[in-house]
């Protein structure tokens, strides 16, 4: 079953999408739920409790993660990767834009974020990207060279440590 427009599953319709395959708009989930055939959200997807999203290979806007999931066939995300709870997205190859990761998370083929191939060097709330381009993006900064993102994580603190250690061994 397709179903053309947004969606919310709450604890009241939870029962009721069993056969659903694609979402045209946006999917929020609210309550535990169990989408077996589901492939396709066209726009943004929002997990606010554990569902079952075995086939979901696509999510055409962004991916709000605020609970423990698996998503052991999706592979892209169009736009940006929020995660704030447990993840494991081990077919993930490509996000559109940013990476917030604040959870235990699995991207072991992630090849793409920021709309750039490249790889993910380092994660301190924010995923850190280096664009085979050169560049290096993490959270809202887009695109700083090396010696920008240097510039930039030139600091004390924790996060900044790790991105300068790990812009280092890219080099």
């Amino acid at each position: 079953m397709k179903h053309i427009g947004n969606l919310t599953i709450t604890s009241a319709n939870a029962g009721d999408y069993a056969g659903l395959t694609d979402v045209t708009g946006y999917l929020e989930i609210h309550a535990k739920s169990s989408l077996p055939v589901l492939a396709t959200v066209g726009g943004y997807l929002t997990i606010r409790a554990k569902p079952s999203l075995p086939v979901l290979t696509t999510v055409g806007e962004s991916l709000s993660i605020q609970a423990e999931v698996a998503l052991p066939m999706l592979v892209t995300v169009g736009g940006y990767l929020t995660i704030h709870a447990e993840a494991a997205l081990p077919m993930l190859v490509t996000v559109g834009g940013s990476l917030t990761i604040q959870a235990k998370s699995s991207l072991p083929v992630l090849t793409s974020a920021h709309g750039v191939p490249g790889n993910l060097i380092a994660i301190s709330d924010y995923g850190l990207w280096a664009g085979s381009n050169g560049l290096y993006y993490a959270g809202c900064r887009k695109g700083f060279t090396r010696e920008q993102a240097l510039k930039h994580w030139d600091r004390e603190d924790d996060r900044a440590c790790l991105y300068t250690l790990a812009i280092g061994a890219t080099s």
